[in-house]
């Protein structure tokens, strides 16, 4: 009978030591999954934090770019349109029919200047 009771009371401190090991484990479990929440609560207020500082000269840089942009674009045609006459006027001549051509796409009607691809060159050619 005591060999009963000692079998029985190893299987359950067996047990016993079981469910400490597993309480244990969860325990660890949990606190490394609060731990990665914390870091990605923290991820995300950086990343608020910094959309929040760049958007606050976001319109000004944005600005400074393309008014840059545009001014270069604007002196190279410039530039180009100064090395003759016959530069600026095939320059105009193609500017004008591609407006036309983005004019008439919006309308669906692109076909109707298509035709016209290369009348400017004709006509200053000729």
């Amino acid at each position: 009978m005591a060999s009963a009771r000692m079998t029985l009371g190893t299987i359950f401190g067996t047990v016993s030591d079981t469910a400490v090991a597993v309480s244990t484990t969860l325990g660890a479990v949990t606190q490394g999954v609060e731990m990665l929440d914390n870091y990605v609560k923290e991820a995300v207020y950086k990343q608020q934090q910094r959309s929040i500082a760049e958007m606050s000269s976001f319109n000004e840089k944005l600005m400074e770019e393309l008014a840059q942009e545009d001014t270069v674009r604007q002196i190279a045609v410039q530039e180009f349109m100064g090395k003759s006459n016959k530069h600026r006027e095939l320059y105009m001549a193609n500017y004008n029919r591609l407006g036309r051509v983005l004019a008439a796409s919006k309308n669906e009607k692109w076909e109707d200047v298509a035709d016209e691809a290369h009348t400017p060159l004709k006509s200053v050619a000729a």
